[in-house]
């Protein structure tokens, strides 16, 4: 292998104990691991990080019992894997879902994610949460039957024109808070791959105070001021 895959040459670990080769912290999970391959006859495994040629790198260690047959004899087989490109990858894994996370949650705008088939809610933010009413331990589980007022077979026909034409809807739907009361939304909805499957990712605003304002400036307009007729 790769002499930058290695926390040292081969060469360098013959004749030698494994605290002589590894960084004290290193040394110590090594021999707690030992103990209880000795103990208890399982396999161990662990991970480390530490520092080769200004490199920070991750290595996993495996030990498992070794005993032959024909002679009394019992030692280890121990087995190091470099895994840095692993956890450089889950790393940028967490990050990536760091940053969703706190957009999701920070955004003021009703942001939840819904399972195509079942129409189950995933995930909310706390806009949503404030805005219907219910806690976020609540949302997880609710359908989007349990809180939009429409017909279900017209919520029906706005998910299959999402997944069969063109990918994405927007349009304006009435929610119904836990209280009962009815609120306006304007929403915007499209399908995205989440957790390895196909979910619909629905974006929405309350427009209560517009619908207000326009309904006021037709009755403005359509009504005189003085009599109201």
């Amino acid at each position: 292998p790769d002499r930058r895959d290695l926390i040292a040459p081969p060469r360098e670990f013959l004749g030698k104990h494994f605290r002589d080769i590894f960084p004290v912290e290193v040394a110590e999970s090594f021999q707690d691991a030992i103990y209880k391959v000795e103990d208890y006859g399982l396999d161990q495994e662990f991970d480390f990080l530490t520092e080769i040629d200004r490199r920070e790198m991750w290595f996993n260690i495996s030990i498992c019992p070794l005993r032959i047959q024909s002679q009394d004899y019992f030692g280890f087989v121990v087995v190091m894997r470099n895994i840095t490109e692993r956890k450089q990858r889950e790393e940028a894994v967490k990050e990536s879902e760091e940053r969703y996370r706190a957009v999701m949650q920070q955004n003021p705008e009703c942001i939840f994610l819904a399972d195509v088939e079942t129409r189950v809610i995933l995930e909310a933010n706390q806009s949503l949460q404030r805005l219907l009413g219910y806690s976020l331990e609540e949302i997880p589980g609710l359908s989007l039957y349990d809180f939009v007022a429409d017909e279900e077979e017209d919520i029906y026909q706005i998910i299959m024109q999402i997944l069969k034409d063109r990918n994405f809807y927007k349009g304006e739907l009435q929610f119904r808070r836990k209280a009962g009361t009815l609120v306006e939304v304007e929403i915007s909805v499209n399908s995205i791959a989440y957790r390895g499957k196909k979910v619909l990712c629905v974006i929405s605003r309350d427009i209560t105070p517009r619908k207000l304002a326009e309904k006021q400036l037709i009755h403005t307009a359509t009504h005189d001021p003085l009599t109201g007729l």
